[in-house]
């Protein structure tokens, strides 16, 4: 895993909202996932109890932050916009998103991470879809 396969630890990005995505929704959920060390299906299926919930709450904090609007991001999570609203209003710990955007910004963990990310075929939502915002 990515764990192993660095020599340093790099600092931990900042939690800046970003105007346009450069990480897709598919490294965003398998970010929140590997930070909360659960399954990708358990965020995308809409299990509501915890660990889940936690990592479901991540995964939106780090998709509103990446520039995504609600309505582009709720099909991976399989819920209506109210409970995305809710997911984002739910604390979630600065280092945690800080340590999944670490994941997706740093060239070398994002290598590795890459790697061990299967795309979610049919359940992504496209970059391209935020003209349409």
């Amino acid at each position: 895993t990515w764990r192993h396969a660095i020599s340093s630890i790099p600092p931990l990005a900042d939690a800046e909202r970003r105007t346009v995505p450069k990480a897709t929704p598919d490294l965003l959920l398998a970010a929140a996932a590997e930070v909360r060390r659960v399954p990708v299906w358990g965020i995308t299926e809409g299990r509501r109890k915890a660990p889940f919930s936690e990592a479901r709450a991540l995964f939106a904090r780090l998709a509103d932050l990446e520039g995504y609007a609600i309505p582009q991001f709720v099909p991976l999570l399989n819920c209506d916009e109210k409970h995305a609203y809710r997911l984002l209003a739910k604390a979630v710990p600065d280092r945690e998103v800080q340590i999944a955007r670490t994941l997706l910004r740093d060239e070398r963990l994002r290598a590795t991470f890459e790697k061990t990310t299967k795309p979610l075929a049919g359940r992504s939502v496209p970059i391209c879809a935020l003209s349409a915002c």
